[in-house]
Formats: structure tokens, C-alpha cells, sequence
């Protein structure tokens, strides 16, 4: 980057593209995003608005819609956009990772007063979240903490570790209530593997003599189902095993999705009505009215 007296010059083309992500963003209306739910927005924008600048004086040599293909770009544009002044400089949310557990997860009482049994006298259980999309988490940790949630945001992968402190605490808890942990990772090659690896790093984890924590696993998204209800635009595969694409194509291929396309999590920010957090207030919502039943092994593989 060209710089006058130590300082970044802006050039035309950076006013033009900056302008317009600075735009965009205010149309988008949520202050505070990762910058792949602002590319999931314009990628459902009708307006053609976005400019193809000429190389060197920076006019707009023609304007059309936003397309997938410029997805590699936007970073650049955004972060120019926040050095120049267009975006606030908390606009990108930074990424949170960690296990935040709420005051009194081990010990709470019922979520909102009784005594502890959801609908028709089903036990409601200790619920933990975790979430493959640390860009995500400062989103959906509010949520989390009002319903005495416990969110574990994840870099990667699910560690052996990680899951020994989810089995101690479920541990804890065993006798009183059940423990579910739910997942929450990208339709993806990668994030069907981020469950997989977690539900059977669970299994491992619990004494197969059964005299381990009543601790159980659910996947509640992104599913196909929920990428078709909302509209959620799917985007070229990037990344993944052979074999994790093999099981990818197996799952998604019945439900009609491309399984060389994929959408990810950051897509609720814009598709869902409430964003991320609104997605997520809605599971907690229905394991507070239905509670937790006992479905045989396993239960619930998918919800969504």
C-alpha cells in the first residue's frame, strides 16, 4: 500500500469499493458481524450495485450484482474500509474461543422457577452448545448465559481434552438432571466432521459398561432442511478429506444439495430473521417447552 508521510494513501479504487461495502453494511443493519455474514448478504442483494473500478484512476467502468466469485476480495475491502474511516472499528467481530459456563451451571435450579420438568413431567437437561464458528460466539454467548447454557466455542476441531471436561461436568450433574450437548457447525465437509469427531469422542469418553453421565449429543445444524427453508445461498466447497467429502455427498446428495457447494454458519446472520442469535434462541426455546424424553441411543441425531 502507497503511503504519503507514513500515512496509507487512499487511492480511487479504495473510495469506490470502500464506499460501497460501507453501504452495504448499513443496509444490512446488524452494527456488528463477521465479514462472511456481510458477504452473505450482498450475495442476496437484487441491486446491482457493486462496481468493476478500472486499474489506474479507479472509475466505474460498470456495476452488476454481487457474485460468489468475489468472495476472496471482500476482507481486503473491508478492512480498507475500516482504515479509511467508512467502518467502525468494531464492526468485525473478533473471534471468541473458549468454554464460558454461566453462574451456577453445575447447580441451577429450573430455568425460570418450578421444579425442574418441562412439558407433561419431562426432565429438561443440562444443555451445552457447541459451536464451531468462534466468529460467531460473542452473538450467541448472551443467549447462552440467560438460558444457563454453557457455550463452547471451537478453533478446528473437538479435542480428547475438551470432551473429558464435558464428561466431568455432566458427570457432576448425573443423578439430577441429563446432559445434552448440542452442535452447531457448517453444512460442510468439515463440519459434519467437527460432529462426527465430537460425538465419538463422547462414546470414548463414557464407560461402556454404562456407568458413565447421562450424556447425549445433538446436531442442530446448519441441515440441509434449514439451508432450504431459509433461502441460505450455497457456495463452491473449499476444503476437506476425500473421505470427509465422501460422507458429505452421502449425507447431503438425498436432500437435494450440490455436495460440491456448502453454506456455513455466518449465513444466519443474514437468512434467519434474528441472525445467529435469534437461530439459537429458538433451539433453546423448544427444549424448554418439550424438555428431554428418552428416544432410545443416540436420540437426537439431527434436529432441523
Amino acid at each position: 500500500m502507497k503511503e504519503i508521510a507514513g500515512r496509507p494513501l487512499e487511492t480511487p479504487v479504495d473510495r469506490t469499493k470502500t464506499g460501497w461495502v460501507a453501504g452495504v453494511h448499513r443496509e444490512f443493519g446488524r452494527p456488528r458481524t463477521t465479514v462472511a455474514a456481510l458477504y452473505y448478504f450482498a450475495l442476496g442483494r437484487e441491486t446491482a450495485d457493486y462496481p468493476i473500478c478500472g486499474g489506474f484512476v479507479g472509475e466505474i467502468r460498470a456495476v452488476r450484482r454481487y457474485h460468489e466469485t468475489d468472495c476472496p476480495k471482500l476482507d481486503k475491502w473491508v478492512a480498507r474500509a475500516k482504515l479509511f474511516g467508512r467502518l467502525p472499528q468494531d464492526a468485525i467481530l473478533p473471534p471468541l474461543v473458549g468454554e464460558f459456563l454461566p453462574p451456577a451451571f453445575q447447580d441451577r435450579s429450573e430455568e425460570g422457577g418450578g421444579d425442574g420438568a418441562g412439558a407433561a413431567g419431562i426432565e429438561r437437561p443440562n444443555i451445552e452448545l457447541w459451536m464451531a464458528g468462534p466468529g460467531l460466539a460473542r452473538l450467541v454467548l448472551p443467549v447462552c448465559l440467560k438460558r444457563s447454557v454453557a457455550l463452547v466455542s471451537v478453533e478446528g476441531r473437538p479435542t480428547a481434552d475438551a470432551v473429558a471436561r464435558l464428561v466431568d461436568r455432566a458427570t457432576g450433574v448425573s443423578g439430577r438432571r441429563p446432559t445434552l450437548a448440542l452442535c452447531l457447525s457448517d453444512l460442510s465437509p468439515e463440519g459434519l466432521a467437527f460432529s462426527r469427531e465430537l460425538a465419538l469422542l463422547i462414546r470414548d469418553k463414557i464407560s461402556p459398561g454404562g456407568g458413565g453421565p447421562d450424556l447425549r449429543m445433538a446436531r442442530i445444524g446448519l441441515s440441509p432442511r434449514q439451508v432450504r427453508d431459509l433461502g441460505i445461498p450455497t457456495i463452491p466447497e473449499r476444503a476437506g478429506s476425500k473421505e470427509e467429502k465422501r460422507e458429505y455427498a452421502r449425507r447431503v446428495k438425498p436432500a437435494g444439495v450440490d455436495p460440491e457447494r456448502i453454506a456455513e454458519l455466518d449465513a444466519l446472520e443474514a437468512y434467519h430473521p434474528g441472525g445467529i442469535a435469534g437461530f439459537v434462541e429458538e433451539v433453546l426455546a423448544r427444549f424448554a417447552v418439550v424438555g428431554f424424553d428418552d428416544r432410545g441411543e443416540g436420540w437426537p441425531a439431527e434436529i432441523g
